[in-house]
Parts: C-alpha cells; structure tokens; sequence
C-alpha cells in the first residue's frame, strides 16, 4: 500500500492543474467582457473546448477584431451549446430570432433560449419573455412572460426587461402576477 507521502505529489499536481484551470476561466471570462479572442481560444475552440467556441461565436456575431460573420458565429455557437454552454445557446437563440446566420426560426430561439435562460442568462432569460409575452415560437402565456422577465430583470442591469414586465402586468389579474412573482422566486 503507497504511503501518504507518495500521494502528495500527485494531490500537489491535481490542485496546481485545478488552479491553472481556474486561472484560465478568469482570463476567458475576462475576453468575453471585452469581446475578443485571441490565437490560444481558436486553438481551444478548434480542439472542442466549449468556452473558447462561446468566445469565438461571440466576437464573430458582434465582429469584434474581425468581420461581423453570422455564418461563422452560428457555426461556433451550435458546436459550444451542444455542449451546454449557456452563452453560446443564448446567441443562437437570438441568430435565429433575427434570421442571423440561419433562417429565422422563432421555434428554434425559443428552443435555445430556454436552454440558456434555465442556466441563468439574462439576454436569453430576456427573450423568451418576450417570445412568451408574444406567443412568438410559443404559445402565448402571460404568466411564463413576466416570470421570465422579471427573472432577467433580476439578472441584468438594462432596463428593458423590467419595461416589457411591467407592460405585460397591464393585461395580467393580480392572481396571476403574484403566481409570476411566486414562479420567478423560485428560480
């Protein structure tokens, strides 16, 4: 049986390989803020890592250092929220809203929204409110619409959810906003 100072080496190389993971997220999360990518997150993206194809779909869709190319950006999208990202599902769910990239597809945007928005992205959470409030891709529901509003609301600093909120409530009874507000708690 290995002593336990044989393992500390191997626990020492583990906790050293979760901190440089860690760090790597850090400076990720830093170049989603400012929307570029650099030759290492086309190097990740190319070899599947799902944050760096989030970041490239990104800088492609907002044309950050490169052409604007929705084609490019839905492409990278797709291949990073197959694998969950909630960034990326929320891009392509706003490409297909817009017919950015793809043909416009308000049941698809709707599909990816959800997904994003389950994982807490305000600009997705912010959508499918709107899409419920519509019944664009969805059935029409007022209940869905300002739950998922407020909710993004909650998430985000842009006014526009908590307008589009408190337009929705003029149409609602006050049973069905207090379910809303009860709905949006619990998320």
């Amino acid at each position: 049986m290995p002593d336990a100072a044989a393992q500390v080496p191997a626990d020492d190389v583990q906790a050293r390989q979760v901190d440089a993971d860690e760090a790597r997220r850090q400076e990720l999360a830093a170049r989603y803020a400012q929307e570029v990518a650099t030759d290492e997150d086309r190097l990740a993206a190319e070899q599947g890592d799902a944050d760096a194809q989030a970041l490239l779909a990104i800088v492609y869709y907002n044309g950050r250092g490169v052409e604007v190319d929705y084609e490019e950006a839905v492409r990278w999208a797709r291949l990073a929220a197959e694998q969950g990202n909630g960034r990326a599902q929320s891009l392509l769910g706003a490409a297909y809203f817009n017919g950015n990239g793809v043909a416009q597809d308000f049941a698809e945007a709707a599909r990816w929204s959800q997904l994003a928005a389950e994982q807490g992205v305000a600009s997705a959470q912010a959508l499918l409110g709107v899409l419920y409030m519509n019944g664009t891709g969805v059935p029409q529901d007022d209940i869905s619409a300002y739950m998922w509003l407020t909710v993004a609301a909650s998430n985000s600093e842009i006014p526009g959810p908590g307008r589009f909120r408190d337009l929705i409530a003029t149409r609602m009874t006050s049973e069905q906003i207090a379910e809303a507000q009860a709905r949006a708690a619990d998320r």
